[in-house]
């Protein structure tokens, strides 16, 4: 670790790479294999490697309001982080960041009809005290910040050894929290993949498949996240609110008088689900490439793939948790660094494991049966980011780990 060094550009040699960075001392440089920006949204790797995002820059624009407060007495301890404020003059959106420490409010703004810079930090105190229930509530507002929604991913996640995980790769609304999941998913993908090549097992072109894998799931999770955005004006069309603030405050009373009105106000809240729930999107997704071999049966067709996750062991797929004797997972039983060839407990183990780089571990019969569906015969090949890449014959899994060894490039 190089703490207080600010990263000033990278030269790839093709066999390394020389980074440029400031520290305390002055400017240096240092060797290294690879590359890997992970230095968010405004990704100066992702901008020296001339890589473009494609999509929408900038959907609407919000202020931030970062404050100290301890609002611990004005919600309940066990409703969440998110706390969305619907009224026509003090909507916006609370974010807990610890309730007794600190919070963020986030309102719509235009900052250049309305530059942060001209407003006291009185003005921003107001906007909070007008979206509080109880206006008495002490706080301190820390710091006051704009930034745009967007809805945008990388044209290219690799450029010789440089590559982009996390937010340099990909920009999302935050309707759905996909940024922060899709990102450590991308490390995990990639670093194992880094590992082998070091180790000598892949061959570096498969690091190609990093981007293949992952962007198709970045833009699934943008499109989604961008959609659960556009939902949530559901909310403010159920209370009638319009650009006009008085009228929308009447229309809002008129609405919850009503018992039609607030029954469709409550529909629209119920409609927000998948803002939430979104479990196919977080553990369902799948992957296809020269490190999976397919077995020939088709994934299932589901009605909500973005909330719906079947556990299943078909190749590309995660492999299904379950519960071991023991208390822990059927994941824990895969090796973070290299392949494992996962046995039903108790069957024969095969004689060419010297040959391959790979760990044996053996699952319990009857979650081999019960939960993964698969006979004693049968064996899985997981890689190291618990994707399953075969399913098939024990006696075939050999040949199998040739050809995964010997997977071409694109």
């Amino acid at each position: 670790m190089r703490y207080q060094h600010q990263w000033t550009g990278a030269i790839d040699h093709g066999s390394e790479i020389i980074v440029e960075a400031v520290s305390p001392d002055g400017p240096t440089r240092f060797n290294a294999k690879y590359l890997l920006g992970a230095d968010g949204a405004g990704s100066a790797v992702r901008r020296s490697c001339d890589i473009e995002m494609i999509g929408p820059r900038s959907i609407q624009s919000f202020v931030m309001i970062h404050i100290a407060a301890d609002f611990r007495r004005l919600v309940h301890p066990e409703s969440g982080v998110i706390f969305f404020v619907v009224d026509p003059s003090s909507a916006g959106t609370f974010v807990s960041h610890g309730e007794d420490r600190e919070w963020v409010f986030m309102v719509a703004w235009d900052p250049e009809a309305q530059p942060i810079d001209a407003f006291s930090t009185e003005h921003w105190s107001g906007i909070i005290r007008s979206a509080m229930v109880e206006p008495a509530a002490p706080f301190e507002v820390l710091n006051v910040s704009v930034w745009h929604m967007s809805a945008q991913v990388a044209q290219a996640y690799q450029q010789g050894r440089i590559f982009l995980v996390g937010d340099a790769a990909h920009r999302f609304p935050p309707t759905g929290g996909l940024g922060l999941n899709t990102g450590v998913a991308d490390v995990h993908n990639l670093i194992w993949k880094i590992a082998a090549v070091e180790a000598g097992w892949l061959d570096a072109a498969t690091l190609a498949t990093y981007e293949d894998e992952r962007k198709p799931v970045a833009v699934f999770n943008c499109e989604q996240s961008l959609q659960n955005a556009f939902k949530l004006i559901e909310i403010p069309i159920a209370f009638g609110f319009t650009q006009d603030i008085e009228a929308s405050t009447h229309a809002m009373n008129s609405v919850l008088a009503d018992d039609v009105g607030r029954a469709g106000v409550v529909a629209a809240i119920k409609n927000q689900a998948i803002h939430f729930d979104l479990l196919g999107l977080q553990l369902g997704h799948s992957y296809e490439g020269p490190l999976v071999i397919p077995d020939g049966i088709d994934a299932l067709i589901l009605d909500e793939p973005a909330r719906d996750y079947v556990p299943s062991t078909r190749p590309g797929g995660r492999l299904p948790h379950a519960w071991l004797p023991d208390g822990g997972s059927t994941l824990d039983l895969i090796d973070p660094v290299v392949p494992t060839l996962l046995l039903a407990a108790g069957v024969e183990r095969p004689s060419e494991l010297v040959e391959f780089k790979v760990v044996v571990a053996e699952c319990p019969a009857e979650i081999w049966r019960d939960a993964f569906g698969l006979s004693q015969s049968h064996c899985l090949i997981v890689r190291p980011d618990q994707h399953i890449a075969y399913r098939g014959d024990k006696s075939s899994w050999s040949d199998a780990m040739r050809r995964l060894m010997s997977a071409p490039a694109r």
